[in-house]
């Protein structure tokens, strides 16, 4: 009788332990059903990370997109045509601010122009600051997405979600949210990429970068906040004797090839690099050589 009630016991307790784990890692296909919204050619869903804001003042949360069939849309730097997506939250309330993180895009030429966007499906991971976490807060988050295919047709989406003040309780979206946030590019050099070098020279950046993938599938993005657009084509060179590292040249943007030093000096670049599934994003501050060296001069002779 005694070995009957610890084995009820043993199964009781890991009936709950597997209770809590479906709770915590529950599908949209079996319980859980993100909001979401849809236009003419693409569609949005919103997972929140939790239900409900605990102490937590930052959440998180997955904004998934779906494009229609032969339809894209562009990155935050759409390249030589587009526009890039912009996000509304000026409606949410107890919300203090609600950061958007970047995916790495994908190239692909139009009437020979370079764009920079996402095909069939991407998921932009979001951070919600919350002001008091005592109170409900409402995420009203409004998406305007230029979408093209034989023609550009602006999308206006919109997401209103409540979290509710009390105890800490996942979502469901919990799943969804880690994958989002797992696929954005890695912030430093690691085993997969890395950008070891990183020189301008008059007409061109020169990176030495380093792919374990090799470069059958990569390429290369740079954003400067100035208006200079850096949509060329990288010019690769794999190192004949280390097939994982190359020199990479990027040429400068057509419209001030000779200033291209002075106009980056002490600007802040952005370089995004991408292999398959992997992605590298990293800044860089580009010191023009005579002017360093001016400045060099001026401090010793003080």
């Amino acid at each position: 009788m005694k070995k009957i009630t610890f084995l009820l016991v043993i199964i009781a307790i890991f009936a709950t332990i597997s209770q809590s784990y479906a709770i915590e890692n529950k599908r949209p296909g079996n319980r859980y059903v993100p909001q979401s919204d849809k236009a003419d050619y693409m569609r949005i869903k919103y997972y929140p990370e939790y239900a409900t804001i605990g102490s937590k003042s930052r959440h998180r949360a997955a904004l998934a997109v779906e494009f229609a069939n032969g339809w894209h849309g562009y990155w935050r730097t759409p390249g030589d045509t587009g526009l890039s997506p912009v996000f509304n939250y000026d409606d949410s309330k107890n919300i203090a601010f609600i950061k958007v993180n970047w995916p790495a895009p994908i190239r692909y030429e139009i009437f020979g122009m370079q764009n920079f966007g996402y095909k069939r499906k991407v998921s932009f991971p979001l951070e919600i600051d919350i002001l008091d976490t005592s109170k409900d807060a409402v995420v009203d988050l409004k998406l305007n997405f230029m979408v093209c295919r034989d023609i550009c047709v602006p999308q206006d989406l919109h997401i209103n979600s409540t979290i509710k003040a009390g105890e800490l309780m996942p979502s469901g979206g919990g799943y969804m949210v880690n994958a989002a946030f797992r696929g954005l590019p890695a912030k430093k050099n690691n085993k997969n990429l890395a950008i070891e070098t990183a020189v301008i020279s008059k007409g061109a950046l020169i990176f030495n970068v380093f792919s374990s993938r090799g470069y059958n599938n990569f390429d290369f993005f740079i954003e400067f906040e100035k208006d200079y657009l850096f949509t060329k084509k990288p010019i690769i060179s794999v190192n004949p004797t280390d097939r994982r590292r190359a020199t990479i040249v990027v040429p400068a943007p057509n419209n001030d090839p000779v200033n291209l030093q002075s106009d980056l000096d002490g600007n802040k670049v952005t370089v995004t690099i991408t292999s398959g599934n992997k992605a590298l994003e990293r800044e860089f501050n580009f010191k023009d050589p005579i002017k360093e060296a001016l400045r060099k001069s001026d401090k010793s002779q003080k």
